[in-house]
């Protein structure tokens, strides 16, 4: 993996992470980590009983993790604090004659915010209780850090495929017409559409503070128009109404979700490249860069510079 590769792998990885939560983080922690050590063994919940308070462990090194991904962390600190005291309590008391805890992680998703003190002192707490068992947060960047040291090969099955903007060629109109049927789908109401502004696009994706890898997805998507100028013309303007409201939809949601952070924008052009692809494929992605580069252009989706 190239250094530009492994910059655009970071930030795909990064927006999963940031819009992950419950079940659908512990699915991911668990895809790389079985990966990272093939050793660990996720635990099933079974019945009443659940999994006993453990999503998964290592035996040989006494390893277990214990999975805790509210949609909003920042709020979640007493509840965080509270489920990692109940959890280790149940863990101790049906695993530790099993198979020795040595070492306690409470996998939190804080969303590359941090652990709050008071989760780090409540670790502390149940480690000076709990002789010879190491207790420690396992945070967001502690699961990019494993996804890293795998295969490339490997890193690619859990981020999926992402586009090369240097192999993109002409693209295929058929997953032109499949990305704008899908997204037609998800049409709401129709609002008036206003005129297109075209401000400069170098200047647009300077002031956006878009990164030279994602800057070279827009400038290429943008060689590829005509052909959704061609899907336009064979259809009413229903279709590019429509669109610019869901891309608008897009843009807004992921730019509510997503915290103010360094390469925040390369974040939400991601996050707005997964939700309008109804598949992760070849062909699929580059036509939704296409869309993505169109709208980009006439300012519906990232900021317009502005004009003294």
């Amino acid at each position: 993996m190239t250094n530009d590769e492994s910059l655009l792998a970071r930030v795909f990885f990064k927006v999963k992470i940031l819009e992950s939560h419950g079940n659908a983080y512990e699915k991911l922690f668990i895809s790389v980590m079985e990966k990272w050590d093939k050793g660990f063994r996720p635990v099933k919940p079974h019945g009443k009983t659940g999994d006993r308070k453990n999503d998964g462990f290592i035996a040989e090194k006494g390893q277990y993790y214990q999975v805790y991904a509210p949609e909003s962390p920042s709020s979640k600190t007493k509840d965080a604090i509270k489920k990692c005291k109940n959890d280790f309590n149940g863990l101790k008391a049906y695993w530790h004659d099993k198979s020795p805890i040595k070492e306690y992680a409470f996998v939190f998703n804080d969303k590359y915010s941090g652990a709050y003190p008071e989760l780090e002192a409540a670790l502390l707490e149940i480690q000076n209780e709990n002789e010879g068992i190491k207790c420690r947060p396992f945070l967001a960047k502690d699961l990019e850090n494993a996804l890293f040291e795998l295969t490339d090969q490997e890193i690619y099955s859990i981020i999926n495929y992402i586009p090369a903007p240097d192999k993109i060629e002409q693209i295929d109109y058929g997953a032109m017409t499949e990305v704008v049927n899908y997204l037609l789908e998800k049409q709401e109401s129709l609002k008036i559409d206003k005129s297109l502004i075209l401000p400069d696009f170098e200047e647009k994706i300077k002031f956006n503070g878009l990164s030279d890898q994602i800057a070279a997805y827009l400038k290429v998507g943008s060689y590829q128009v005509s052909v959704l100028y061609d899907f336009f013309e064979r259809n009413s303007n229903a279709p590019r109404k429509i669109l610019k409201e869901i891309f608008t939809k897009f843009y807004n949601e992921a730019d509510k979700s997503i915290p103010e952070q360094k390469g925040k924008s390369d974040l939400v052009f991601v996050s707005i490249l997964n939700s309008a692809s109804p598949a992760n494929t070849k062909s699929v992605q580059e036509a939704v860069l296409v869309l993505m580069a169109y709208y980009f252009e006439s300012c519906d989706i990232f900021k317009e510079p502005i004009k003294n």
